[in-house]
């Protein structure tokens, strides 16, 4: 039987709830009549007149379901963060999404497969600043248990973020293969964009081994903060030719002290100043990458 997924938007209007099932097998599937604990995340997995469809939910809202027969799963996204090159700012763009994401209301796991463990260290400083909200870091991901770390945390979390090596690797690899969409950093520099570049074929060449499509879009890095450079625009201009099949994010992460800040102290810029540019940089790019998951945000006021 062919199986179709769709990404559907949110809804305002509530419904009744309905029952849970035994779903198809999948990742997402709930066996059995009860619904797990964690069974209301980020996602619905609703298996529907022969097609299953992945519907996106949220603490605030809920989804209208126009079927029969329809059961229930869940689906954690899985967002990497990838790059050939280091040095690009991929682990603070990492840290200061999932940090917004979890001030935002959801629950969200990082998992630092990066041999520097940059992200697990600062991430743990970060998850004692953010006290009261769902938000943790784990080190020590490696070959042997990174397709078990995620499938754990997906388990867990409404939204799980990885920090990959720095390098084309197994490990790399294995990583891609899971992900939903895979963000990839870039600076303005040629450099940046030969490597950006190789990236997104390693996400394709996981893509193929993993028989699906993953979803990749760079992320303009340490961006100018005032005027855009030459090198900034032709950045952006070899990007949108050299790869049009990737979207570019309209928000780049802005070259800003807050986000170097952040990597002393743990704390994101939401936390320290909620109505700053630094905190409406971040929450400009959260809103632009659940719209690529097919996520339609509305805060809660």
């Amino acid at each position: 039987m062919s199986v179709l997924c769709s990404v559907a938007p949110w809804t305002s209007r509530s419904v009744r709830p309905h029952p849970f099932s035994a779903c198809p097998a999948s990742d997402g599937g709930i066996q059995g009549g009860r619904p797990p604990s964690h069974a209301v995340r980020s996602h619905s997995v609703i298996w529907a007149n022969g097609h299953l469809i992945i519907e996106p939910l949220d603490r605030r809202r809920r989804t209208v379901l126009h079927a029969a027969n329809i059961t229930w799963g869940t689906l954690m996204p899985v967002i990497s963060l990838a790059s050939v090159k280091g040095g690009v700012g991929k682990t603070s763009a990492l840290l200061a999404l999932a940090s917004d994401l979890a001030v935002s209301g959801s629950n969200v796991v990082v998992l630092d497969a990066d041999p520097n463990g940059h992200a697990s260290r600062i991430g743990a400083r970060m998850a004692k600043r953010l006290d009261g909200v769902a938000f943790a870091a784990l080190g020590g991901i490696t070959e042997a248990n990174i397709l078990a770390s995620i499938k754990k945390a997906r388990t867990e979390a409404d939204y799980v973020l990885v920090d990959l090596p720095g390098v084309s690797s197994k490990l790399t690899l294995l990583g891609l293969a899971r992900s939903d969409l895979v963000i990839v950093p870039v600076q303005a520099s040629e450099m940046d964009i030969h490597d950006a570049l190789q990236t997104v074929e390693n996400v394709k060449q996981a893509g193929e081994a993993a028989d699906k499509t993953i979803r990749a879009c760079f992320l303009l890095s340490r961006w100018p903060i005032t005027i855009e450079s030459r090198a900034a625009k032709e950045t952006r201009k070899r990007l949108q030719s050299k790869a049009p099949d990737v979207a570019v994010l309209n928000t780049p992460l802005m070259d800003r002290t807050a986000f170097k800040e952040m990597t002393f102290n743990g704390a994101p810029p939401r936390l320290v100043e909620p109505g700053g540019n630094a905190a409406a940089n971040v929450e400009a790019i959260r809103r632009e990458v659940l719209a690529l998951l097919g996520v339609e945000v509305e805060d809660a006021a």
